[in-house]
């Protein structure tokens, strides 16, 4: 049997701020909400939170209901995983635990079939600024494992090409679950373990604030691509 999870991802409309190339800060591109609790426990929902981000937008009521609807879709689809478990037989936590536990064999086990040794590559932006990536692929006494290391990465400017840490983390774990299955069902705690990602701080690749942060696709992009890169020599 297949555990799969639920995270809902909607654009909420007309929110305040502008997605400008030329932006200066972070500040411009829009309110700025740190991870909270929308839902408390006992299911609760905050109000005060969600008042405070529909009232920077220019449709107050859409904005809403997405967050609504966002809520709804993760409590049905958590009664409906809870009800096909109990179904089965089958606890959440051992479950889960399990599901990664064989992840993580399964990718080390593929790992192990890569020409060991160490790949690099160097990428080329539009603006022309460069960096390069390292990958090695280790054989790590008996626990195969991959690393890939962002070098000479230029820091993070006042322009909105900047992407954060988890952009360049998302970008480098896009390809290695590519070349590892990419039928795979990805969870964290197994399939990605084998995987070590090196970023420096405050550059293109790890923006931190005040920098913007608005087009960060385009350099997210270039860095797959560079991991792309690097491991064609090894892995066609």
């Amino acid at each position: 049997m297949r555990l799969q999870g639920g995270a809902p991802e909607r654009y909420w409309r007309q929110l305040s701020g502008q997605l400008e190339p030329d932006n200066r800060e972070v500040y411009q591109e829009g309110i700025q909400v740190p991870p909270v609790k929308v839902v408390r426990g006992g299911g609760e929902v905050d109000s005060d939170i969600i008042g405070m981000v529909v009232e920077n937008s220019r449709v107050p009521d859409v904005v809403e209901g997405d967050i609504m609807a966002m809520i709804a879709s993760l409590r049905k689809g958590a009664s409906r995983l809870s009800g096909l478990l109990r179904s089965k037989g089958f606890e959440f936590g051992p479950m889960s635990s399990e599901v990664m536990r064989r992840s993580e064999e399964m990718a080390r086990q593929r790992i192990a079939t890569f020409p060991q040794g160490t790949y690099t590559s160097r990428e080329v932006l539009d603006n022309g600024m460069e960096f390069g990536c390292t990958v090695r692929i280790r054989p790590g006494g008996g626990e195969p494992r991959v690393e890939v290391e962002f070098t000479g990465v230029p820091p993070q400017v006042m322009e909105s090409i900047n992407t954060t840490l988890p952009g360049a983390v998302s970008a480098a774990r896009s390809v290695y679950v590519a070349v590892v299955d990419p039928h795979a069902d990805y969870n964290q705690g197994g399939l990605v373990r084998p995987l070590d990602i090196r970023v420096p701080r405050s550059t293109i690749l790890s923006a931190e604030k005040p920098a913007p942060v608005g087009v960060y696709w385009e350099t997210t992009t270039y860095a797959a691509d560079a991991v792309w890169k690097a491991l064609a020599p090894g892995i066609p």
